[in-house]
């Protein structure tokens, strides 16, 4: 007579936002260095990944460059094997980020 309802697992403590994959030349700014060319290969409301090709240093603060927009506040979260990721120090509007992953959405498959 009465439905049996199904259970849904309870939900995470941790939510991963979406991360899209996108091949952008930007420029990384770590704090006491110099502008430098990185590609990024994945991008969220909250950080991204990127291939740098030199280290930076986990912890200091930075800033990331992608042409047509104002350069966003960053802090270093992780370095390795010449690729570092940064985390947003305000997310970035979803609207941007539709944007940027469908004007450099990544060809290849090392962007995911």
């Amino acid at each position: 007579m009465g439905k049996t309802r199904e259970r849904r697992p309870a939900p995470t403590s941790t939510w991963e936002p979406v991360r899209w994959p996108v091949e952008i030349a930007a420029e990384l700014h770590e704090a006491g260095s110099c502008w430098l060319p990185v590609k990024v290969l994945d991008l969220s409301a909250d950080g991204c990944r990127m291939h740098t090709g030199f280290h930076v240093r986990p912890g200091r603060t930075a800033r990331l460059r992608i042409p047509g927009f104002a350069a966003f506040a960053a802090t270093i979260e992780w370095d390795e094997d010449w690729h570092a990721g940064l985390r947003f120090d305000q997310p970035i509007h979803p609207s941007v980020i539709y944007h940027l992953a469908a004007r450099y959405r990544a060809t290849r498959g090392e962007a995911a």
